[in-house]
């Protein structure tokens, strides 16, 4: 699937850039045995747990980390289990304090920071209800009549009628019930809220278009030589694996040139993923090699791309076969963060270039600079207007690359698996069909 989608292996393939031979001792998959091919998984599952570990630890440092650590003890309401209650206060206060620390690895930092603004609205009205009720604020009280929660769902959607709002509210109580302990039932006013907020809404969800097979072809030609920019090379390198291993750009971002398995057939990226990473699951994003060449008979495959920006990038080139050498070479994320330019103390004035610190993943600033950077392309290399270029998001390399296995006749078993995706109707829904395909499908019946 990959070559396919890569341009098609050439005929009596050989690697596409040469690179410096290699200490490790696996075998290519085609010439592996049974006992070999699970030596090498095994392998590759070590390597797995080693990123897990160093992203963990990276994690835990974060300045993003200490900010979900206070917004998650807001959670929990006094008197639950990790709630201080003022009137029973109790030796082992601080032990329970420290054990609201671990929330944040319970639910991923970003989880805390979307719904922290919605419980802040919500809270303060929640207990001066309880209080005008004449009970006290405790989580007793809401565990014995959750109705407190129906009435702030009314009264979010009296303040704020959008989907958006209800929704972040009715979660972030959600949320604040788990961490207290109090029983998550399917409340029926809760329910008609949250779906007459959806009907009376007046503008449907828009979902970003995905991008095409071209314009990932468009973006290699004009931004991947190696005489290109950097940036402009990197935001080739996050289109191409984007839209070939169907990985969203959150985990696209967490691509370490130390975790990256090199072998003659392409590399095997090992990463381990934002939305499961409190379960410690890595991922293997699998990027095939096609020996695609241009008409002067260089290498233009995505993985000869990959090499040559990780050899500029950690000034090691990548071996024929196996894994990088850890002290060889400055090691670090693909993908690197950004850093101000200019002098400028106006936002809108500073300009940004890629830092040389490459320890930690992106940031949330540096998140709107490649999205800036993905759309200027679109505009440069695909000549689309600036209004066209914001159809587009980070997202869309991942629903293209799925969009375009569907047109190529790929089972919707096989594009979970490449995707990772675990329900069908998740996988449907990053699906974009055009209209001249369904005019297409449409004229097939003849009528």
């Amino acid at each position: 699937v990959a070559r396919s989608l890569q341009g098609g292996a050439a005929a009596g393939y050989a690697p596409a850039v040469t690179a410096s031979p290699s200490t490790a001792t696996a075998v290519p998959a085609a010439r592996r045995s049974a006992a070999e091919e699970a030596i090498f998984q095994r392998d590759l599952r070590g390597k797995g747990d080693e990123a897990v570990a160093m992203f963990r630890a990276l994690d835990v440092t974060s300045k993003e980390r200490k900010e979900a650590e206070v917004m998650a003890r807001d959670f929990a309401l006094p008197g639950s289990s990790l709630g201080r209650d003022p009137e029973r206060p109790l030796a082992c206060d601080e032990y329970l304090d420290r054990a609201s620390d671990m929330l944040v690895a319970w639910r991923a930092a970003g989880t805390w920071r979307r719904y922290h603004g919605a419980w802040k609205k919500v809270k303060p009205w929640l207990k001066a209800m309880v209080e005008a009720s004449g009970f006290a604020w405790h989580v007793q009280t809401l565990r014995d009549d959750p109705r407190f929660f129906a009435a702030a769902a009314r009264w979010v959607y009296e303040t704020n009628a959008s989907i958006t709002g209800v929704e972040s509210a009715v979660l972030a109580m959600r949320m604040a019930m788990r961490v207290s302990g109090i029983p998550i039932k399917d409340d029926f006013v809760i329910g008609i809220i949250r779906e007459v907020t959806r009907r009376e809404r007046t503008k449907a969800k828009r979902k970003k278009a995905g991008v095409t097979f071209e314009m990932v072809v468009a973006f290699n030609v004009k931004w991947g030589d190696a005489r290109a920019p950097l940036w402009q090379r990197s935001v080739v390198i996050m289109a191409g694996i984007g839209f070939v291993a169907l990985g969203r750009f959150s985990d696209t971002v967490l691509v370490h040139t130390q975790f990256v398995y090199w072998c003659p057939e392409g590399c095997i990226l090992v990463i381990m993923r934002r939305k499961t990473n409190q379960y410690c699951v890595p991922t293997f994003w699998p990027v095939a090699e096609t020996g695609l060449r241009d008409a002067k008979g260089r290498p233009v495959s995505l993985v000869s791309r990959l090499r040559r920006l990780v050899f500029d990038l950690t000034g090691a080139a990548p071996p024929t076969e196996g894994w990088p050498d850890a002290g060889g070479g400055r090691h670090g994320v693909l993908l690197r963060d950004i850093r101000p330019a200019s002098g400028s103390r106006f936002p809108a004035h500073i300009r940004y270039h890629l830092s040389r610190g490459c320890e930690r993943p992106l940031g949330r600033r540096g998140y709107r600079h490649y999205l800036a950077r993905f759309r200027g392309g679109l505009r440069a290399c695909c000549g689309m207007t600036e209004a066209q270029a914001k159809e587009y998001g980070l997202q869309s390399m991942r629903s293209g690359g799925d969009t375009w296995l569907f047109s190529k006749g790929a089972s919707q078993a096989v594009r979970m698996a490449i995707g990772d995706w675990k329900t069908p109707e998740v996988e449907a829904g990053y699906l974009r069909i055009a209209a001249t395909q369904k005019f297409a499908a449409m004229r097939a019946t003849g009528l």
